[in-house]
C-alpha cells in the first residue's frame, strides 16, 4: 500500500474520516473509487491517482462535498445546505415537503453523510414496520441441498 501523505491531513476533518470508516462504512465501503478519490484505511489516508494500487478491502473512499452532496439528492428531493461560522447543516425534504433529516455538524461533507444515514436508517426502519422490506434469496438448510 502506498504510504499515506500527511499532506491530506487538514483536508478532512477528523470526525468526518471516523465517520466514513465507521457509521458511515455501509455506504463509503461500497462506492467505486475514482482518481482523485481519497482513500482511508489502516495505513492512513491516500490519494487515488491514475497507476495507483487499487482499493483494498479496509479501504473506504473517503467522499468529498460534491460526491456525497450527489447521493444525498438521490434519496431527498430537496436539500437546504446551511453555513454558520464552524457549523454547517443539512435539511432533506422528501417531495411533500416533509422533513426527512436536520443535521449539524462541523463540515459540510460530515453533514451530507449524516444525513445520509438519517434518511437511510428511517427509511430501513419504514420498510421494517410495513412489511416492505426485500431480503436476497438464501437457500433454506432445511431443504437438504
Amino acid at each position: 500500500m502506498e504510504t499515506p501523505n500527511d499532506a491530506f491531513a487538514d483536508r478532512f476533518d477528523e470526525s468526518y474520516l471516523r465517520l466514513c470508516q465507521k457509521q458511515g462504512k455501509s455506504i463509503t465501503s461500497k462506492l467505486e473509487v475514482r482518481i482523485g478519490d481519497f482513500l482511508l484505511g489502516p495505513d492512513g489516508l491516500r490519494l487515488y491517482a491514475e497507476g495507483s494500487e487499487p482499493k483494498g478491502p479496509k479501504e473506504v473512499v473517503v467522499p468529498d462535498l460534491d460526491r456525497v452532496l450527489a447521493l444525498v439528492r438521490e434519496a431527498a428531493p430537496i436539500i437546504v445546505l446551511d453555513s454558520q461560522i464552524g457549523d454547517f447543516g443539512l435539511t432533506a425534504f422528501d417531495e411533500y415537503h416533509r422533513s426527512l433529516a436536520n443535521v449539524v455538524s462541523h463540515s459540510a461533507p460530515e453533514a451530507c453523510l449524516r444525513a445520509l444515514l438519517f434518511i437511510r436508517a428511517e427509511q430501513m426502519s419504514s420498510d421494517l414496520s410495513t412489511g416492505v422490506i426485500t431480503l436476497s434469496p438464501t437457500q433454506s438448510r432445511s431443504s437438504g441441498d
